[in-house]
């Protein structure tokens, strides 16, 4: 205690958010930097990180580095999607309670570590919509979308363009197609 009478050690708090690199996943953790940037300076939380949830491709873990190094974020665990969450939650448990010894429980338990030791909260540095969009190769889905429908009444096999060339996966990733469609709204 301090002379005053208040708590010499001040509890640091982070605002921890969670994405997968689907496109409308991204764009809300994005809208929520601007709400933490927005409110940073009036006393408000702090971005303590991105859980990157559902990462079992490796685009999608390319994706979601670069969104974080593009808002100057950082990730604090990758949690992969599994079955086993799945399974427990048909027994009505966590995972923890029903597979403990299971590399998915492993996991949670650094997400749980990792929270519980973090010290570092900043203000990310969200993107416009239009630096979103163009980060995210909103033109080259739709040139993929019309490629897509052009070969399925040609029987061609070529695809010529992909989510972005940051990325370039084999095939269109299915957030793509999403980022296509929910691009028309933004």
């Amino acid at each position: 205690m301090t002379s005053n009478g208040s708590n010499s050690a001040i509890k640091h708090e982070g605002v921890f958010t969670v994405s997968s690199a689907d496109f409308m996943a991204v764009y809300a953790a994005n809208n929520l930097f601007r709400g933490i940037q927005k409110y940073s300076n009036s006393g408000g939380a702090l971005l303590g990180g991105v859980i990157a949830n559902s990462i079992n491709q490796p685009y999608a873990k390319e994706i979601i580095d670069d969104f974080v190094a593009q808002t100057q974020t950082r990730v604090v665990e990758y949690i992969p999607r599994s079955v086993t969450v799945t399974q427990c939650e048909l027994q009505g448990k966590t995972t923890i309670e029903a597979a403990p010894d299971s590399a998915q429980a492993q996991v949670y338990l650094s997400l749980a570590r990792e929270i519980a030791a973090h010290t570092d909260s900043r203000a990310p540095n969200p993107l416009s919509v239009q630096a979103l969009r163009d980060w995210a190769g909103v033109g080259q889905v739709f040139a993929v979308a019309r490629d897509r429908r052009s070969q399925a009444r040609t029987g061609s096999e070529h695809i010529t363009t992909s989510i972005g060339a940051r990325f370039a996966p084999a095939s269109l990733p299915p957030a793509a197609l999403s980022l296509a469609i929910l691009s028309k709204v933004l």
